[in-house]
């Protein structure tokens, strides 16, 4: 299942959904901004790092399982982050993994460059 656009009724009027194959795909179509993580300044001083995270664990990421859908055999939700669009990826993808690479900001602290990579493999060719 790659993206496509469905009719959906959502709040007594009919809208267009984005319904995403993945999380990556989510990610990868609408970027994201993980810039704004801090991580702690030890004992990595002066490195680059590749650090995991979780969109779901976003305080800015927010799904509605109370909306959930079954399309192609998968049951998906909706996703929002940031976006003013309605999104669903499937359900079983919502705690997909990804990695960033952060960068010694000089004055005390990392920053991300806000690269996205789908595998810590991918992230480690940039450290």
């Amino acid at each position: 299942m790659k993206m496509r656009t469905m009719k959906v009724e959502i709040d007594g009027k009919m809208r267009d959904v984005f319904v995403f194959e993945g999380m990556w795909e989510y990610i990868s179509y609408y970027g994201s901004d993980i810039t704004h993580y801090a991580l702690d300044p030890y004992p990595f001083r002066g490195e680059k790092i590749i650090v995991a995270f979780r969109p779901i664990n976003d305080e800015d990421f927010s799904t509605r399982s109370s909306d959930m859908l079954e399309i192609d055999s998968s049951y998906c939700q909706y996703v929002n982050w940031g976006e003013d669009d309605y999104c669903m990826i499937p359900e079983a993808d919502l705690e997909a993994e990804f990695w960033t690479v952060y960068e010694w900001d000089g004055i005390g602290g990392y920053n991300s460059t806000g690269a996205i990579f789908q595998t810590e493999e991918e992230a480690r060719k940039e450290v």
